[in-house]
């Protein structure tokens, strides 16, 4: 949309680094709203918070009334939660899925044998 408007690649990319520059401050501080809120609720306020810059910006679009200064200050402005619920949405998402059947076989990669013994790189037990 920028380019179109415009016809400059400088224009896009100071957006590009508005727009991440933006999103990587708020992302710092995403953690720690998790920690305090919850996953769940940083995840829904965020997605809430950040649509409306984006319908506004549409809006506008269809008006005919985009300007540089509304669409920096319009994708700052919904990028400016997006940080804190990609980190809520992060938290959310298990780290490594696991099924009862293979929860319980002991891995492979293991160092010690079930009975504690440690293995030799064989995968034999070496006697102390």
């Amino acid at each position: 949309m920028v380019v179109t408007l415009f016809e400059t690649a400088t224009t896009v990319r100071l957006l590009a680094l508005i727009a991440l520059g933006v999103l990587v401050v708020s992302s710092c501080f995403g953690g720690w709203l998790v920690d305090r809120y919850g996953a769940r609720r940083i995840a829904a306020v965020g997605c809430v918070v950040g649509a409306p810059p984006i319908a506004v910006l549409a809006a506008a679009s269809g008006a005919g009334a985009l300007s540089i200064p509304l669409i920096f200050a319009l994708v700052a402005v919904a990028q400016l939660p997006d940080g804190a619920a990609g980190a809520a949405f992060e938290a959310r998402l298990p780290i490594s899925p696991t099924t009862p059947a293979t929860a319980s076989k002991p891995s492979m990669r293991s160092t010690t044998s079930p009975t504690g013994w440690p293995r030799s790189p064989a995968g034999l037990r070496q006697v102390p």
